[in-house]
């Protein structure tokens, strides 16, 4: 795999790299959290005859947008130029937080030069994706997307959490399909 273009992003603290990976083109998004090295990758979806054979479904009612979708997904990265082995990510306290934040900013970054019509991910349920979490990794993201607002609690103490902020910005707008093991998500702007 070849790097076509490697930018820094002052204004989001990031790295931007441009490669073609079967036979679309991607960008990574490298950034580092904690002690971790993490990329975000964002792939082309340029028509909607890819969007459904990778799996993905559009809202009803909504067409797929005409200047094309993203396909996102992250995880550490290990300095290699694979994408063949993402994992599920596991935090510990607040580093889920900065590191979903930073994900977030890496989209936004990426809708504001890009101007594509949306993202599209997939996030796998229960088993091993969700053992030793004390929230399920699709709920992590339905609370990012702002799709759930219910009131949590402290397992230790009982006390009420505060509500999670949504990660995304106002003028995009997040969908759920959910079918067996597998949550996937589509964040459009609003028309």
């Amino acid at each position: 795999m070849r790097i076509e273009e490697e930018i820094f992003l002052e204004d989001y603290g990031m790295r931007r790299k441009k490669f073609v990976y079967d036979n679309r083109i991607h960008h990574s998004y490298i950034f580092v959290a904690g002690n971790e090295i993490y990329a975000v990758i964002v792939g082309s979806l340029v028509d909607e005859k890819m969007f459904t054979r990778i799996g993905y479904k559009m809202p009803d009612s909504i067409v797929f947008p005409l200047n094309g979708m993203a396909e996102v997904y992250f995880d550490t990265w290990d300095g290699m130029d694979s994408l063949a082995d993402f994992r599920h990510v596991r935090f510990r306290g607040l580093g889920s937080a900065v590191v979903l934040q930073t994900v977030s900013l890496a989209l936004i970054a990426h809708f504001e030069k890009f101007n594509i019509g949306g993202f599209v991910f997939q996030a796998a349920t229960g088993g091993i994706v969700d053992a030793g979490r004390h929230v399920t990794l699709e709920e992590i993201y339905d609370y990012m997307l702002g799709l759930k607002n219910v009131p949590r609690y402290n397992q230790r103490t009982g006390l009420h959490k505060k509500a999670p902020r949504p990660l995304i910005p106002g003028e995009l707008q997040a969908y759920k399909t959910v079918t067996e093991g597998r949550a996937s998500y589509v964040v459009l702007q609003q028309a």
